[in-house]
């Protein structure tokens, strides 16, 4: 699908975009007809800030939090208060962070991508390699990032704390 919205249009408040189904003539005595669904589109205006940082996609952190209960949320807590990272994009490849995590995404300064595998389309491969995708969600921390952080840092798992 192309979006008809040229690049140099600006965004102001809000741009008005038209979806428009169109059915198939299924036997003779029917017609073809339009399905149209207008759909208002926001622009929004991104919260700039100093630092920030990206985990590589984490997973099995149910089993973590079982064997050192809130070694999670202190970790998450460590990068936001005490290094005063203004956001953190935490990536999930099992869903296992979900129970975890929002608590802080309540607070505006965590981003969860839930399921990242499932999100980028490898969900269709089989394999076993946890890390297959680890690098496409770098690009995506990165082109998150650009002109809103002025620094990003990557934080490999709940296992490492930048000093």
């Amino acid at each position: 699908v192309r979006c008809p919205i040229k690049r140099t249009v600006f965004l102001g408040d809000h741009i008005n975009v038209t979806f428009v189904a169109r059915t198939t003539e299924m036997n003779s005595q029917e017609e073809a007809s339009d399905i149209i669904i207008p759909i208002e589109v926001c622009a929004s205006t991104p919260v700039r800030v100093s630092s920030a940082a990206c985990t590589e996609p984490l997973y099995g952190m149910d089993t973590m939090e079982k064997r050192w209960p809130g070694h999670f949320s202190r970790w998450v807590h460590y990068h936001l208060y005490t290094l005063r990272y203004g956001l953190l994009d935490i990536y999930d490849l099992d869903g296992s962070v979900a129970d975890l995590v929002w608590p802080f995404a309540e607070t505006g300064r965590v981003r969860y991508w839930p399921r990242w595998s499932s999100m980028i389309g490898l969900d269709r491969f089989d394999t076993n390699c946890k890390y297959v995708g680890e690098y496409l969600a770098y690009q995506h921390c990165a082109v998150m990032h650009r002109g809103v952080s002025q620094w990003v840092a990557i934080i490999h798992s709940p296992d490492s704390f930048l000093v």
